[in-house]
């Protein structure tokens, strides 16, 4: 199916989330929502002073969190105002790397393998040293933590008490993506692999070695397909979610893409796209 323009947008260093039918968009300076199903745009009337890429969306019930290098931003997800900030870090020995949250708390990885914990309602920081390299990317599902790290690690970290549990060597470089679905793990690599893990032993059950020929990131899965993007090959991937098995190509690509329902969300310099997923 064509692809359909959903919004327009000032800048291709545009970041997005999806909850239910609500896109949330950080592009560049502001913070604005637009309703999937209405198409109703909800804009926050507080201006980030600087755009840059170090940033993400995560999002719970209640508020937005948006991190953006050493600072994490807290907006309230019906107005879109900004509640509360905290500055976590003060440069590059200190900034936050892989970040989610659940409905009490915020978890943020810190460079070089510290973690700082952020109690939601009462506003206060634990910290604690998780592991001896960055966190770049991280996930939650019930009472555990999964994330990878530079030394090529899956980390599964027990959120209470807050404790590491298990850490397996997964990759042989930088284990850059990890994406928890139903009872599986799936993890992406500088060493252009792809790897599927069970959720509750960690056993590992399939590779997809040279998935791409440069960098990539695992973006969600659709029908059955786990769908990945490559900003160096310029292109989106689709895999088969049980064997890794390749299924095809196309020459779609962005900073920042994402899944709603049967379709990829992605963006260019002035819009955002949606493209309908079929096998």
């Amino acid at each position: 199916m064509d692809i359909k323009v959903i919004t327009d947008i000032s800048s291709i260093n545009t970041f997005m989330a999806i909850d239910n039918d609500v896109l949330y968009v950080l592009d560049n300076h502001k913070l604005f929502s637009y309703n999937l199903l209405s198409k109703n745009i909800t804009t926050s009337s507080y201006r980030f002073r600087q755009s840059g890429l170090s940033r993400r969306i995560i999002f719970n019930s209640k508020y937005l969190y948006v991190r953006q290098f050493c600072t994490i931003h807290e907006f309230s997800k019906s107005t879109l105002e900004r509640t509360r900030r905290w500055k976590i870090g003060k440069d590059l020995s200190s900034d936050i790397t892989g970040v989610c949250c659940d409905e009490e708390k915020v978890y943020m990885g810190i460079r070089n393998g510290g973690f700082a914990v952020l109690d939601i309602n009462s506003g206060k920081i634990e910290n604690f040293n998780i592991c001896d390299s960055s966190m770049w990317d991280m996930t939650e599902k019930d009472e555990y933590i999964y994330a990878g790290n530079v030394d090529a690690q899956l980390l599964r970290i027990r959120k209470s008490p807050f404790k590491l549990e298990d850490a397996i060597k997964a990759h042989k470089k930088n284990c850059k993506d990890v994406l928890v679905h139903d009872k599986f793990i799936y993890t992406a690599s500088s060493d252009m692999s792809i790897k599927k893990f069970d959720l509750d032993t960690l056993t590992e059950l399939k590779e997809r070695k040279r998935a791409f020929p440069r960098m990539f990131s695992i973006i969600g899965i659709i029908n059955n397909m786990l769908i990945c993007m490559s900003m160096s090959s310029k292109s989106t991937a689709f895999f088969d979610a049980d064997t890794l098995k390749p299924l095809a190509t196309e020459p779609i690509f962005c900073r920042n893409m994402c899944v709603y329902k049967d379709k990829i969300i992605f963006n260019d310099n002035n819009h955002i796209y949606s493209k309908i997923v079929t096998r």
